[in-house]
């Protein structure tokens, strides 16, 4: 009988029986929520626990998995070469693994690299004072080389010796040099004065030049028959090679431009400056800029290396090898580190490993194969001057590898 079914009558006296039946049944009532209520909590308790120890296994699973991951990119990674020589420019061959080091003792080096170890092929004595500045000829058979002796060597790199020796090739100390085509060299030296040569033909230039105020410090190239040079001077200019004709000189920059290279499919130029600086010119128009870009961090851009038609490398003065996406100008992060100045960059036959070298004297190989497919939108806004630490890079950011555990 339910207390819905009794029916009371005024002044009826209420039978205590049924008010003891009354609390019985309340009573009973509360007990059985508490007894639910409790029995809930200890559920809700059990499942809280589950879940809590859940996300520690799944947080320490992927904690476990980025150390691993990050042990096998360090396990995975090229070792660095060092010598007893100073560094001071570098080549990578055009299909084999191979790389040709220029030193300070005038010698060239040459190396094979591998994940198992790097090996010194052999050494080239080649210059009599610092060797400067060293290129591969496109086929790989060729090393080019110039030097502070003032001299011009071609060795062959399968016999490792010289064959071809340019003597006071400038009046004063060379600084640069560039393979346009497979018999055209371009070099450049201390005084401004850039010089042409035919290797099948002579020892003598087929043509010169002297526009420049000051050092050549860079020289690029566009079609086999165009350079462009940069100069301490501040200035960029151009040649046409076949017509033996100066084709254009910029305005002079307020400051030494230091590194150049042709970029965005041939069409445009990227020069570095000592104040940090990127300049772009139009290989067609030197008259004007036609953009810069000021990184947040204030360091001098030594060298610059196009590894697409839209991503720059950059090693600076503070040691930093950085990447940046230029239209629309933004930086990626830091690939690489070192402890001193970089002086020297190039890309392998492949395309997924750079070289970068420091007069530690050290060279130092970074994968960049994560740039590949890389989208502007990819870059994370950040905060000040601090840059963001891509895979390659020798330091983790804290905050990066954490993220992942959120």
């Amino acid at each position: 009988m339910y207390l819905t079914d009794l029916q009371f009558v005024e002044g009826d006296p209420v039978d205590s029986d049924l008010e003891d039946s009354d609390d019985s049944i309340s009573m009973s009532d509360d007990d059985t929520d508490s007894d639910e209520s409790n029995d809930s909590s200890e559920f809700e308790e059990n499942e809280t626990d589950e879940n809590s120890t859940q996300n520690v296994d799944n947080n320490e699973d992927l904690l476990v998995s980025l150390i691993e991951e990050r042990r096998n990119n360090i396990q995975n990674k090229l070792s660095p070469i060092k010598s007893d020589d100073l560094f001071t420019n570098l080549s990578f061959h055009p299909s084999m693994d191979l790389i040709t080091v220029s030193c300070l003792s005038g010698n060239i080096e040459i190396y094979s690299y591998a994940v198992e170890e790097n090996t010194l092929k052999g050494t080239i004595e080649a210059h009599t004072k610092a060797c400067r500045a060293v290129e591969f000829s496109d086929d790989g058979t060729t090393i080019y080389s110039v030097g502070k002796d003032k001299n011009i060597v071609i060795s062959d790199l399968e016999r490792l010796d010289m064959k071809m020796f340019i003597d006071n090739a400038h009046h004063v100390a060379l600084t640069t040099i560039i393979a346009p085509d497979d018999n055209i060299l371009s070099t450049g030296d201390e005084e401004g004065v850039i010089k042409i040569w035919d290797t099948r033909f002579s020892q003598t230039p087929t043509m010169k030049f002297h526009d420049l105020q000051d050092y050549v410090s860079c020289i690029t190239s566009k079609d086999s028959y165009k350079i462009a040079c940069t100069s301490g001077d501040g200035t960029l200019t151009s040649y046409d090679l076949r017509t033996k004709k100066k084709l254009q000189q910029s305005a002079p920059f307020e400051t030494d431009l230091t590194c150049c290279t042709s970029t965005r499919s041939n069409t445009m130029i990227v020069c570095g400056t000592m104040t940090g600086q990127f300049l772009f010119y139009k290989w067609s128009d030197f008259s004007d800029l036609a953009g810069t870009y000021k990184p947040r961090k204030k360091s001098s851009v030594n060298s610059v290396l196009e590894v697409s038609d839209n991503i720059i490398l950059s090693g600076m003065e503070d040691g930093h090898l950085k990447a940046f996406h230029f239209f629309p100008h933004k930086e990626i992060g830091i690939v690489g580190q070192h402890t001193l100045i970089i002086e020297s960059l190039d890309i392998s036959h492949d395309g997924k490993i750079v070289a970068s070298l420091s007069p530690d004297p050290i060279i130092k190989f970074w994968d960049i194969s994560y740039l590949e497919g890389f989208l502007v939108s990819d870059v994370e806004r950040n905060i000040g001057n601090e840059s963001k630490n891509l895979p390659s890079s020798e330091f983790d950011d804290r905050k990066s590898f954490f993220s992942d555990l959120s």
